[in-house]
């Protein structure tokens, strides 16, 4: 049965609770009723809402709080919330105003104008999501075609972005559980800035050419280009602001945003990868490091035991065109003359790569190779 939209109603009176539901019914919408916050809560982490009409004084939490935490979660901060409350005071209403409140009705009410009220909170929230859901499409899209630019123009750097995408997740996990998507994107779109740098410099940089201080310092102007290019999306506040600060060392606390967080995992996983691909192992990778840079050490910790998680990668056969930088040689690689070419155990660089591909052009080397999947963390 269509309705025109459903109710979460938070009131720990069940009389009051009866009262609304009745009424909401009669108009034709679908009435939850809940009695404390944390059943609220779970409602909506499990159900689809479209208007909480909250109490202000309940048992476990009062409707302030239960206010402030939906509004600091992604999924649920659009939410209309319509307070209910006995307090007709200015303070209590500004109060509920600030916190995101869309709207306060004082009790005892006429239902004709809650009713009023409420549907004008739906049609609003709904006008919202669909707000919302075109500029994703269109996000979504730009970001498929920056990428696909990428990946035409500096298919090595593409790699390495695919890379840093894996180093991120496993780093949020740690670190910002529940920011996986976010820091994941921002190691995809890390270098996509490169779009608009001069692509003599972009090119000197990734060959290993040792660029000089200048020439690094305006390579490194590839982040603040690529947050410049996200930036007209609102949805990209924190993945702008990720990517434009990945080359600043900053001390991260207990307190610290999560875009601070997300920008200096980005730093260090970028460092590692950078030494990881020079065929350097994990261990002796994050020990310089750490000896460096001692305000890293948590964020190396991790990444080294994400190296020690990763201890089980899938083995497989690959050919020329399935090789990708990072994967791991999983049996010893020799040419056609029996020399040994790779050994059991190497990551893959884009030098290597480089190799196999002229060494196949003559056919001195025997294809396809073994390796194991994943990063090529190897401890």
């Amino acid at each position: 049965m269509h309705t025109n939209g459903k109710i979460l109603v938070v009131e720990d009176l069940p009389e009051k609770q009866l009262i609304l539901s009745e009424m909401l019914s009669n108009a034709n919408y679908s009435a939850h009723c809940v009695s404390n916050g944390n059943a609220a809560l779970h409602t909506l982490e499990n159900e689809s809402i479209d208007v909480i009409l909250l109490d202000i004084n309940l048992p476990d939490m009062d409707g302030y709080s239960i206010c402030r935490k939906l509004k600091s979660k992604n999924h649920l901060k659009d939410i209309p919330i319509i307070f209910l409350s006995a307090q007709h005071d200015t303070e209590s209403k500004v109060k509920a105003f600030e916190l995101g409140g869309n709207d306060y009705v004082t009790k005892p009410f006429k239902f004709d104008e809650l009713k009023a009220r409420v549907a004008v909170q739906i049609e609003n929230y709904k006008r919202r999501i669909a707000e919302l859901d075109n500029r994703s499409q269109n996000f979504n899209t730009t970001l498929k075609l920056l990428l696909e630019c990428l990946k035409i123009s500096y298919p090595r750097i593409y790699g390495r972005s695919l890379r840093l995408k894996i180093y991120m997740e496993d780093l949020a996990k740690h670190f910002a559980p529940d920011h996986q998507e976010l820091f994941g994107l921002a190691g995809l779109l890390a270098y996509i800035g490169c779009l608009s740098s001069p692509r003599d410099l972009v090119e000197k940089t990734f060959n290993q050419l040792k660029p000089g201080k200048e020439e690094k310092i305006e390579f490194q102007k590839h982040a603040e280009k690529g947050a410049e290019m996200l930036s007209r999306f609102p949805q990209s506040n924190h993945l702008s602001a990720i990517i434009s600060n990945q080359y600043r060392s900053k001390y991260l606390f207990d307190d610290s945003t999560i875009t601070e967080i997300g920008s200096q995992c980005l730093r260090v996983a970028r460092q590692v990868d950078d030494q990881v691909l020079t065929g350097k192992n994990i261990k002796q990778v994050v020990r310089e490091l750490r000896r460096n840079q001692p305000n890293d050490r948590p964020l190396l910790s991790a990444i080294r035991k994400i190296a020690l998680e990763q201890t089980e990668d899938q083995v497989f056969e690959a050919g020329l065109r399935e090789l990708s930088i990072g994967m791991v040689i999983a049996k010893d690689v020799h040419t056609t003359d029996g020399i040994l070419f790779l050994q059991n155990g190497h990551n893959l660089t884009e030098i290597d790569i480089e190799r196999i591909k002229r060494f196949s052009l003559h056919n001195r080397i025997k294809l396809p190779f073994v390796v194991k999947t994943g990063l090529g963390l190897q401890c």
